[in-house]
């Protein structure tokens, strides 16, 4: 730990040279290590932020580079690298939309003149990222497809097979996965019901209210981690609905799946056990890794970014060791269910299911 107080912009710029010569030696754990301890001295200075977001893009930790991005442009709207390195990093997950927007902001930081090599050299790369951000918005490249109301009526959809063969399963009392199919059913209707109730209020010209019911995430997830063949619906806009209650729960339980990722966790948790304890802290990590997992199950099998889904799985299976490592003896009615081992079996296999799609196109392509 560096030795000064806060706002020691000498000892910040120090750290921050020492941190600027590890990360071109590659070393990028040192740098940000270097770059951590000068935002601890300076915690204003949108340069150490975005600096500290170039060491996790290059160690492919895009979640938490967002969150340093976006505290960069925070205390420097006008800081294009910062909003530069955000779009690179919104890219790497596929998130268009976002990327998109701080491409186009890092845009207009730029002088409209007279540029530097480096700002050209920058305004390309901008450019670059924007045009890709618009041509793959809104564009579906997964296997998976919505089922058709025929189907729902055939009879013949998992979850319906299952419940016709739940009796006569309970009755002979025989081990089943029928059983386990109409589980899962259960949690996802649970859940798509909540998903059919969403509202959009618009109060006055461009501003939205969005009313829902904060409970449909902890259903959708126990269902794809019991049996992911009951995720199907005929809902043409299921993406946006999951999205928007994902950002409604995330922001209720106040938890930090849409903000940044395992660091920024692991920094913030201990201090919100310790100033509101458990019951306010449990909602908040459950929130978190269940948004995370459900994010990385639908890009892996609606839109095919098998690769955003292996950050995310990894995201939440770091959380999950870290805080059995944190609080090994905390009750499992205490700490959550998240936590148990089954549980995290669960999020391992379709971990394990992404690191095979990423290795089947990687060998299509090559």
């Amino acid at each position: 730990m560096p030795q000064g107080q806060p706002n020691d912009i000498e000892g910040a710029e120090c750290l921050k040279a020492q941190g600027n010569e590890l990360y071109r030696k590659l070393e990028y754990s040192a740098a940000h290590r270097k770059y951590t301890e000068a935002i601890e001295l300076n915690p204003k200075n949108a340069v150490l932020y975005a600096n500290r977001a170039a060491v996790l893009l290059a160690l492919k930790k895009y979640s938490d580079a967002i969150w340093d991005c976006e505290k960069a442009v925070e205390l420097d709207p006008t800081y294009a690298r910062g909003w530069g390195r955000l779009a690179t990093a919104t890219q790497a997950l596929a998130s268009w939309e976002k990327c998109r927007y701080a491409s186009q902001k890092a845009l207009d930081c730029l002088p409209k003149e007279n540029l530097s090599p480096e700002q050209r050299k920058m305004k390309t790369q901008f450019e670059q990222c924007l045009k890709k951000a618009r041509l793959n918005e809104n564009k579906f490249d997964g296997d998976a497809t919505y089922a058709s109301i025929d189907q729902f009526l055939s009879g013949k959809m998992p979850w319906q097979r299952a419940a016709a063969l739940k009796a006569e399963k309970l009755a002979a009392r025989v081990a089943s996965s029928a059983l386990v199919v109409d589980y899962a059913y259960g949690d996802f209707k649970e859940a798509m019901d909540v998903l059919t109730q969403i509202k959009v209020v618009s109060n006055s010209p461009g501003v939205q209210m969005i009313s829902s019911t904060p409970q449909a995430i902890e259903c959708l997830t126990n269902a794809i981690l019991t049996d992911g063949r009951v995720f199907s619906t005929c809902m043409p806009d299921i993406s946006d609905r999951i999205g928007r209650q994902c950002l409604i729960e995330d922001q209720y339980f106040r938890g930090w799946a849409t903000t940044g990722g395992p660091a920024i966790v692991k920094e913030e948790a201990p201090k919100r056990l310790k100033s509101e304890g458990w019951n306010r802290l449990r909602p908040s990590l459950s929130t978190t890794v269940r948004i995370w997992i459900l994010n990385a199950f639908f890009r892996d099998s609606l839109f095919g970014h098998h690769e955003v889904a292996l950050e995310l799985y990894t995201n939440a299976l770091e959380v999950l060791k870290w805080g059995r490592e944190q609080w090994p003896n905390v009750p499992r009615e205490v700490r959550g269910s998240v936590f148990e081992s089954s549980f995290i079996r669960g999020v391992k296999k379709l971990k394990l299911e992404a690191m095979h799609a990423v290795r089947t196109c990687s060998s299509l392509l090559a």
